[in-house]
């Protein structure tokens, strides 16, 4: 490990920022949380020639990004102050004065505002040298202990946040997780730039950051207060939830009892962890944001907010009666295998809930007990109970994913790469009465390219127009009107099922039916039977190449000798040498690689080393320990494919 620290202009700083060289890692990192009247101090500061905080980065040897450890406002400030979102003392960033900002203007990406700061303001903040110290480490653990360290040491966070610092596991990782799916924060991968973290941000008074703060789920219902936002008391009250969820009545409801479930060490965090093992982490982030979809029905805009309804407009800062309420919600649902049936009707049975059943417990600020949690939660159940059904299946049964529209479109504002947009499927000039098959392949082939240079799920999400345009083409031939979101265009897929198939259903159909054809046709071989290979060349006389293929210094001979070797060499890996046929049958040790889907693991290994393999599954293999390896390829690649799956193989461990 090693640590540089340099001082580095502020206009070094902003080119580092337009060229994304700059990182955010939001497993751990703060999010943007300083007020307008915060950053026009810090710039002040610049004018002034004050002295700053050292800003903390690390890098990996060899790679020219810088992730944040400390200085995440102070650098948003500064670019966002460059690129004229706010102004110092009424005055706004002259952008004539260096080149960066000037191409920025002249490409429309940003606007000057007015009045226009003077030139040697500008030029003082542009010269002032940042204290800039980066630690070069191979590893990630330094960097996350570093992170810890630096932010539990501090006085300005929230406790939620000293809790949240540097933190890893299971535990917040599920909180994170659910948290950014309520707020419409998320993203799809850890590492964000510098330039796009704004995009997912929360804004707030004065700065117009991606998501409006007062369309969170908790604002609009005045279940948290906006400044609460800030201090991560969503994520607080949604740790207090998690608990009873998963360990009920040993479940506290103490601030000393949540900073013990941060502590991976704890008795706490391990009985959490291993109830988490038991359901998965998927199944109860599924479940949870559910129940928020749920909730977002029971109060959506025509009926009176949560607080409203709950404390008959009084205002009333307490956030127990949410966690009795959503966990009253969750146990009938997830638990109990129960639907609601009348969310009209649910909505006034909750209303002056509080003061006839609440109040006596949570008024007047008093500190509760689990078991007065508990004693809440079986009395409002009992309340509502009329508003529910049965399930068919009596279990609930989480589809393959939750993410609400909002959150899929603000991720793809900042990883694009993840997916695309298209308005329809069908010939729109002039109107036909059928699919594009066509566009069909487009997408298909798009995804293709999509998951070949990325990892994680890639999407091509149908029914939304990425230009105006497209989307006033589409309402003029369905007289249907569009819905315009963070710059993108909702139009739909009802009328275009329903002109082509009469039904969503079957223009549904129709598409899974076309992509099982292809999938079908992929699928098949079409090759001369055996016996014919086998006396083809005999029966045509002439030279027998084969033979010297198959001897010590012949093509097929080497390349057998190099892949079984190589895989032999693998720890966890063996194989035999094969006697006939082209292709080798290596053994994974299914304890080692805690295999249970060697389909999983081809798709894994694909996925990540770009190398296809066949699962022995495939070859009606009944054990799932074995894969396939052709070994007709030259040695040169044979051997760079046994590399990379060594390199694998290293890490790999089936979820």
């Amino acid at each position: 490990m090693s640590s540089i620290v340099t001082p580095k202009p502020v206009q070094s700083l902003f080119d580092m920022y337009l060229k994304e060289q700059i990182v955010v890692n939001r497993r751990y990192q703060r999010k943007l949380v300083w007020s307008l009247e915060e950053k026009e101090k810090f710039i002040d500061s610049l004018v002034n020639g004050y002295p700053i905080p050292l800003i903390l980065t690390s890098k990996q040897k060899d790679s020219e990004r810088l992730e944040i450890l400390d200085g995440l406002q102070r650098l948003n400030a500064i670019t966002s102050f460059l690129e004229c979102e706010f102004s110092l003392n009424g005055k706004f960033f002259d952008l004539d004065s260096i080149t960066l900002t000037k191409q920025l203007k002249s490409q429309g990406i940003v606007k000057q505002r007015t009045p226009v700061l003077d030139s040697d303001k500008c030029s003082t903040i542009l010269n002032y040298e940042i204290p800039l110290s980066t630690t070069i480490s191979k590893t990630n653990d330094f960097i996350d202990e570093t992170f810890r360290r630096i932010n539990t040491g501090g006085r300005t966070l929230s406790k939620q946040d000293l809790r949240q610092a540097g933190s890893l596991g299971q535990i917040p990782e599920i909180i994170n997780q659910i948290s950014t799916y309520i707020r419409k924060d998320s993203s799809r991968t850890d590492i964000v730039t510098l330039k796009n973290i704004k995009s997912i941000s929360i804004g707030n008074s004065g700065l117009n950051y991606g998501i409006d703060i007062d369309s969170i789920f908790w604002v609009r219902n005045k279940i948290i207060l906006r400044d609460d936002i800030r201090k991560s008391r969503d994520e607080e009250l949604i740790a207090y939830m998690l608990s009873y969820i998963l360990l009920a009545k040993s479940a506290e409801t103490s601030a000393t009892y949540l900073d013990k479930i941060y502590i991976q060490d704890s008795n706490e965090s391990k009985l959490l962890t291993v109830e988490i093992n038991k359901y998965t982490k998927d199944f109860i982030v599924k479940s949870f944001n559910h129940i928020f979809d749920e909730l977002n029905k029971i109060f959506k805009n025509d009926r009176s907010s949560f607080s409203d309804t709950i404390y008959n407009g009084k205002f009333i800062k307490s956030s127990s009666s949410f966690q009795v309420i959503f966990l009253s919600l969750y146990e009938l649902i997830i638990n109990e295998g129960k639907k609601i049936n009348n969310y009209k009707n649910l909505h006034n049975d909750l209303s002056l809930i509080y003061e006839e059943h609440y109040s006596s417990i949570l008024g007047s600020d008093k500190k509760w007990r689990n078991s007065d949690r508990t004693k809440l939660i079986q009395a409002t159940k009992g309340l509502i109970l009329n508003n529910f059904s049965k399930k068919e299946n009596d279990i609930f049964q989480p589809g393959g994913w939750i993410k609400n529209l909002e959150n899929i479109i603000n991720e793809s504002r900042t990883e694009q790469q993840f997916y695309d947009y298209k308005a329809g499927l069908l010939t729109i000039s002039p109107l036909e009465n059928k699919l594009n098959f066509g566009l069909v392949d487009k997408i298909l082939k798009t995804l293709t390219a999509m998951t070949n240079s990325n990892k994680g799920e890639c999407m091509v999400i149908v029914g939304i127009s990425e230009t105006k345009d497209g989307a006033i083409n589409h309402q003029n031939a369905f007289s249907k009107s569009y819905i315009e979101y963070n710059n993108l265009f909702i139009v739909g897929v009802e009328e275009e099922a329903k002109h082509t198939y009469k039904s969503l259903d079957n223009y549904l159909k129709a598409i899974k039916d076309y992509i099982e054809g292809l999938n079908l046709l992929s699928s098949m071989r079409l090759c001369s039977n055996v016996p014919a290979q086998e006396i083809i060349q005999t029966a045509l006389g002439g030279y027998q190449s084969i033979d010297e293929l198959l001897l010590p210094g012949g093509r097929i001979y080497e390349q057998r000798e190099a892949v079984w070797k190589a895989l032999n060499s693998i720890d966890g890996v063996s194989a035999m040498k094969p006697k006939a046929a082209f292709y080798i049958f290596p053994k994974m040790d299914m304890k080692k690689f805690h295999i249970k889907d060697d389909e999983k693991f081809a798709l894994d290994f694909l996925k990540e080393k770009k190398i296809l393999v066949t699962h022995g599954g495939g070859f009606h293999w009944n054990t799932p320990d074995h894969f396939r390896i052709v070994y007709l390829p030259d040695v040169d690649t044979l051997t760079e494919a046994c590399t990379r799956m060594k390199d694998f193989f290293a890490h790999y461990v089936q979820d």
